[in-house]
């Protein structure tokens, strides 16, 4: 429509070129005094615009939504935002009160750590099964095994090489898928097609309801941490403050300790295999082929 290019790719990025920082400046400009005129027609109301991912949306937010909406204030309207991680930056100019960050330091007065990266390989119960000799070993002979890999562009989290080189050893050799997404990630190993590492307190409804189970007993720590922070904007939301001090009480009662793990191991090892489970997987795994047989 513009007939000017406000984007060029490098590496596996987008940059604005010079007509696109100087439409983005007017963009910019033109989204916060249409927020700042729709905040005065809401006065008696406030917004609260939380910026994440679709994994910690999901899989953390969702589940505490019910609590927050208590917690908070009446007149209190909280709205979150999702996009991938490497393109959070980009919700600022619409904006958010708080950002969902990894990072290994994060000393700043206005964010608060939510998490410390634990994780510990997961897979489908029937795949367990299925791999239950290969995984019955040290992580070196999990040749064959596949693996779902979380490898968005900057990720700064556990990856396979983690893991691997926490075990003493090279990456076998074994089929890798890998997504951007860590909510299609997880659902893919919940499909049996793959072992993935899965967040402590990320993972925590899957071995709930049983999609999911831990392959190891023990959580692996990391450095890295999953940060809320406030953004500019919401320093002067006086409700993004307190929303992040109450949502570091809540995300405590998410995360597992390794006994857990453990219980949760035993509990599907002493169970009888669910068929029909097993069959939704193979049906969900070997769908399409068979419909391309018929």
């Amino acid at each position: 429509m513009l007939n000017v290019g406000l984007f060029e790719r490098k590496g596996r990025g987008l940059v604005l070129t010079r007509g696109g920082e100087d439409y983005f400046a007017s963009v910019r400009s033109s989204i916060q005094s249409l927020r700042a005129a729709s905040n005065r027609l809401h006065s008696e109301r406030t917004i609260l615009t939380i910026g994440c991912t679709q994994g910690v949306s999901v899989m953390v937010l969702l589940r505490l939504y019910p609590r927050l909406k208590q917690i908070l204030d009446a007149n209190i309207d909280l709205r979150i935002l999702n996009c991938e991680y490497e393109m959070l930056p980009s919700l600022l100019p619409v904006g958010v009160d708080v950002l969902f960050e990894c990072s290994t330091d994060h000393p700043d007065q206005h964010s608060e750590r939510l998490f410390d990266e634990e994780v510990v390989p997961v897979a489908s119960p029937h795949f367990v099964g299925r791999f239950k000799r290969e995984l019955a070993e040290h992580s070196s002979h999990w040749t064959g095994v596949p693996r779902l890999a979380y490898t968005p562009a900057g990720a700064v989290w556990a990856s396979w090489e983690t893991w691997f080189t926490s075990e003493n050893c090279q990456p076998p050799k074994a089929p890798i898928e890998m997504d951007e997404n860590a909510l299609y990630l997880m659902e893919a190993a919940a499909r049996g097609q793959g072992i993935a590492l899965g967040w402590n307190g990320f993972v925590n409804n899957y071995f709930e309801i049983g999609r999911l189970v831990p392959v190891r007993d023990e959580w692996l720590r990391t450095k890295v941490g999953l940060y809320g922070v406030l953004t500019t904007t919401g320093q002067r939301n006086p409700c993004a403050r307190r929303f992040l001090t109450e949502l570091v009480g809540l995300v405590r009662e998410l995360r597992m300790e390794s006994e857990d793990l453990k219980c949760i191991r035993e509990r599907w090892a002493s169970r009888q295999p669910d068929i029909t489970l097993y069959q939704s997987e193979a049906l969900a795994r070997d769908g399409c082929a068979t419909i391309a047989s018929r």
